[in-house]
């Protein structure tokens, strides 16, 4: 893996799109068929009907739609956890009118389900939402999702993202707050609340959670309320009865499915493997269910000729799948070191989908760690930047390159800062930054400007991830800038047992032993890093521990 980051991501079902400017279609428009819309039809239908929501007075910012207008009374319908705890909230409808919330108008649904509807009032006349009938979705059937992104230094506030999706599973037992609808679309914090759409431009759900990617994005495996869920507690507000009744059914493969991503997100990995195996043998062509049983046993249960059997089975099933040609290709790499394998299932991934961020970043992964194609890695970064502004991972890997391998330590900086901004509470580019920061002060001797500024983020790693080893390394660091080697030992060796980079254990390991005067084990640390840093082309490291040893 690429110093200080895991370079290559895997995904649950599926990562693509990203969040131009306006209204972003996600994909090539649908042809039109019979009793279906295009899918720039759907995204002016999904435009018109969802609104931005701000809670006054607090920071979090959510997504609704228009469920239904009655004289000048408009009632929005959203995720419970949007609304929160907030009383007061303001709605920007597609006008870019914005419109305050009716006091003590929020009714939250009962039994924990996340939904709630929350009214205003307005002398403009707004479309209101068809509703649809969930049961009609079946897995493979395309569907959208909009809903507006949360603010970060890339993307603006308030602006509305529309993406093509199809859907995993439809399952007909909920988990425990409302959740049973799964859907590959790629979505973004601040989505949550807006409408997902069938191909008639009919509201079929509501949007709501969203599983994560190592650098935090997430991965594409969503969840959504189907809308027949919110008719108990909708009907008393409503004068009309026009939501459609949920009929129960015999539990099918897509319960399984959806038991199988409640065991995994609760880590019990044998119980998630098993519900996989239930759905496969319910449903033997069930292609999402051998990719993510493929995931499983890759990532947590240590068998991977399986998950290569499994990712084999998905695309011998679903050959156009770019998700599981992704993965395959990181399990070739990582696994069965299959450079050639790996690149191959990239460029296959690439070639069927070419907005796919994820594809982009591996493949320069592999192009920067394995084949010192740094120009070529280049490249594939920053095509992944410019599909996913967001991609901590895309930013953190140009950063690593630019700073580790060509010695641009301004270019590395304006990386790792690009990648807190678009995450904030991701430890990757804080520490990266923090270790940079760290080592490049005038004089190694004292402290310096330079080490003053790693503290901050040194602590915000610590914070952030204070059980992995990047947390307990920031631990040591700021324990050897308090002049407590011995305790700054403790915590690079705890590092060192869960994997950590071996550079950085041995770069640190060695300031310790110096500060407790023991220059001859400061020494032996500092020349194994070296070692390393010449296999691996890392220049920057090289030419650091050449004037850490020159202290001595």
């Amino acid at each position: 893996m690429i110093k200080h980051a895991a370079g290559l991501l895997l995904g649950v079902l599926i990562v693509t799109g990203f969040s131009p400017p306006d209204l972003a279609i996600g994909k090539t428009p649908l042809a039109v068929r019979s009793g279906n819309k295009s899918a720039t039809v759907i995204g002016k239908i999904a435009k018109d009907i969802s609104v931005y929501i701000e809670t006054t007075g607090m920071q979090n910012t959510g997504s609704g739609v228009i469920l239904h207008r009655q004289g000048d009374l408009y009632t929005i319908l959203t995720a419970a956890h949007v609304i929160g705890k907030g009383q007061v909230f303001q709605f920007t409808t597609f006008d870019g009118q914005v419109h305050q919330s009716i006091d003590r108008s929020v009714r939250q649904a009962p039994n924990n389900l996340d939904l709630a509807t929350v009214q205003f009032r307005s002398s403009k006349s707004y479309p209101v939402a068809q509703l649809g009938k969930s049961q009609s979705l079946s897995a493979g059937m395309e569907i959208y999702v909009a809903g507006f992104p949360a603010q970060t230094t890339v993307i603006r506030s308030g602006i509305l993202n529309f993406t093509k999706g199809t859907v995993t599973a439809n399952a007909s037992k909920a988990n425990n707050q409302g959740y049973s609808l799964i859907y590959s679309n790629a979505t973004l914090p601040g989505m949550s609340g807006g409408p997902v759409l069938n191909e008639r431009g009919e509201v079929v759900a509501i949007h709501g959670q969203g599983d994560r990617a190592a650098d935090g994005q997430k991965t594409g495996f969503n969840l959504g309320i189907v809308i027949e869920k919110c008719r108990p507690f909708a009907d008393e507000i409503l004068a009309v009865r026009q939501l459609p009744v949920l009929n129960n059914r015999n539990p099918q493969a897509d319960d399984y499915f959806l038991a199988a991503s409640e065991s995994y997100e609760a880590g019990n990995y044998p119980q998630a493997a098993a519900n996989y195996n239930q759905a496969i043998k319910l449903n033997p062509q069930y292609a999402e269910a051998y990719n993510n049983r493929g995931n499983l046993r890759y990532q947590h249960l240590n068998n991977a000729t399986g998950a290569l059997a499994d990712y084999n089975k998905a695309i011998a099933l679903r050959p156009n799948s770019t998700l599981t040609y992704v993965n395959r290709g990181g399990l070739r790499a990582d696994k069965f070191n299959d450079i050639s394998g790996a690149i191959a299932d990239f460029d296959k991934s690439i070639a069927l989908d070419d907005q796919d961020y994820l594809a982009y970043n591996n493949r320069g992964y592999l192009k920067d760690a394995k084949l010192n194609d740094l120009a070529g890695a280049i490249i594939d970064y920053d095509r992944a930047i410019a599909l996913n502004p967001r991609s901590v991972l895309a930013y953190n890997n140009r950063g690593n390159l630019n700073y580790h391998k060509l010695g641009n330590k301004e270019v590395a900086i304006a990386d790792y800062t690009q990648a807190i901004s678009a995450n904030a509470r991701s430890p990757i580019a804080y520490y990266n930054r923090g270790d940079l920061y760290y080592f490049e002060g005038d004089s190694l001797r004292e402290r310096s400007a330079s080490r003053a500024a790693a503290l901050p983020d040194l602590l915000n790693v610590a914070e952030l991830n204070p059980k992995g080893w990047t947390g307990l390394i920031a631990k040591g660091a700021i324990a050897l800038d308090q002049g407590q080697a011995t305790a700054a030992l403790n915590y690079f060796n705890r590092a060192a047992s869960l994997g950590a980079d071996p550079i950085d254990y041995h770069k640190y390991r060695g300031l310790a032993y110096k500060q407790l005067g023991k220059k001859s084990a400061a020494i032996a640390e500092w020349q194994k890093a070296r070692v390393i840093s010449n296999q691996l082309g890392y220049h920057k490291d090289k030419s650091i521990i050449h004037k850490l040893m020159k202290l001595i």
